[in-house]
């Protein structure tokens, strides 16, 4: 994907209604239903010949008392297509040569251990699975000009009677700091933080809770994880914002959020860490149901109070006013969006000091029925070749949503499988005034 605009990209469950893969305003759509088993197209076009991911792995095997440690997921690994590839060589993040035969390479490792892992791909406009099950993740490692738009997500689907849902997050790079943003202490409610370090030193992981109790150091160990219940660090936060420092080193942070009204489960959904605080934020895509709604959680990591401005962006929201909103330094708060027409819009955020943010939409908002919860934090702008690997949901349906917070940008994707047309497509995106998408 090129732009001569800000893009932002993010992987999350629709609600009721498959997968949504965001691009971030005006919202033109590029339907995938029918491109692929697991198309794909990730990280920003790197200038060095190496990335990192970590993929978290099944949160609850190995965590006294939660039920089906059989759970197990499976990470899809993306190449970027070779036409993306060749045209994003000569943009400004462009790198990598893919004609040297042999120089690429990706590893899959297990953490903990180092048990090597099949399934990776390497070949340019592909995708392929690597399993997962037990309590371990996997840390990605590749090399070479494959790097250049290589991305990886991870899925695992739970129906059993005990867990529901579809939990999506995208592998990461890890990170010195990272805000993760889900969770309520209402009852049937818990989260679980999983922390992956595949460095081969331990790491020291601060994790604290915005406006919440004393923060908790947890050591991670060499090429390993741990999982944290969040309830151990604070239990009453009713807005909970997670806060995670590596001292001396990086880690992975991702939350994992389950729902159950009584014994029933509601649903469950995985986040990944949020863009770095900002002044200006933007959330690519939130999704509006009939029968559900859908809201912000903002933090402020610093103690001056944030005037908060949303504007809603997209062609249903072309007469939603502007929200603002005074959020306390050190805190958080939920900024609701009642009236929204069902749809997709992307969210912009704009304060007078540093925060970070995510929407938050649930399929049906009555608590004693089932439903998909998808919390899709803010994410950093890019520019060049990005990708995002998206594999088949069972009766789902994938789409690609494009919006540009200032100005215009010009796309251009490609599904990444042999089963999708190697023709690329454009998409215009408009800037973001509240008019109609092209």
């Amino acid at each position: 994907m090129r732009g001569g605009g800000l893009a932002r990209i993010v992987a999350a469950t629709a609600a009721g209604a498959g997968l949504v893969v965001a691009a971030g305003g005006t919202l033109p759509t590029v339907d995938l239903a029918e491109a692929s088993d697991a198309p794909a197209a990730s990280a920003e076009a790197a200038p060095t010949a190496r990335v990192a991911l970590s993929c978290p792995g099944p949160d609850r095997p190995g965590v006294p008392g939660l039920p089906d440690a059989d759970q197990a997921v499976t990470v899809i690994t993306a190449a970027a297509p070779s036409e993306l590839v060749d045209e994003n060589r000569s943009g400004a993040t462009g790198s990598g040569d893919r004609s040297a035969p042999g120089a690429s390479s990706v590893e899959a490792l297990s953490v903990p251990g180092a048990a090597a892992l099949r399934g990776a791909t390497t070949r340019p406009g592909a995708t392929s699975p690597v399993a997962l099950d037990g309590p371990r993740g996997v840390d990605l490692m590749a090399q070479g000009p494959v790097v250049t738009g290589y991305s990886a997500v991870q899925v695992g689907l739970d129906r059993a009677q005990s867990v529901r849902g579809l939990g999506l997050v995208p592998c990461t790079t890890p990170t010195a700091e990272s805000y993760l943003l889900a969770g309520s202490p209402d009852e049937g409610r818990s989260e679980r933080l999983v922390l992956t370090n595949p460095a081969p030193n331990p790491v020291t992981a601060r994790v604290s809770v915005l406006g919440g109790a004393a923060p908790q150091d947890v050591v991670v160990p060499a090429r390993s994880r741990e999982v944290v219940v969040l309830g151990s660090i604070d239990d009453r936060a009713q807005d909970p914002v997670v806060k995670v420092t590596a001292d001396r080193g990086t880690v992975s942070a991702a939350l994992v959020e389950t729902d159950f009204a009584g014994a029933v489960p509601r649903g469950s959904d995985v986040t990944p860490a949020a863009a770095a605080p900002a002044t200006d934020q933007l959330v690519p895509a939130t999704v509006v149901t009939r029968d559900g709604a859908a809201s912000l959680r903002v933090g402020v990591p610093g103690a001056e109070d944030a005037v908060v401005r949303v504007s809603v962006l997209g062609s249903g929201a072309q007469t939603y006013d502007d929200v603002v909103q005074t959020v306390p330094g050190g805190s958080a708060a939920t900024i609701r969006l009642p009236g929204l027409a069902p749809g997709r819009y992307a969210v912009r955020l704009r304060a007078d000091a540093p925060v970070v943010a995510a929407s938050h939409s649930v399929g049906v908002s009555d608590r004693s029925k089932p439903t998909d919860s998808m919390w899709l934090p803010a994410a950093a702008p890019v520019r060049g070749l990005v990708g995002v690997a998206v594999p088949q949901v069972p009766q789902g349906r994938a789409e690609l949503v494009l919006s540009a917070p200032e100005g215009s940008a010009a796309s251009r994707s490609a599904p990444s499988t042999p089963r999708a047309s190697s023709r690329p497509g454009r998409s215009p995106c408009p800037p973001a005034a509240r008019r109609p998408s092209t």
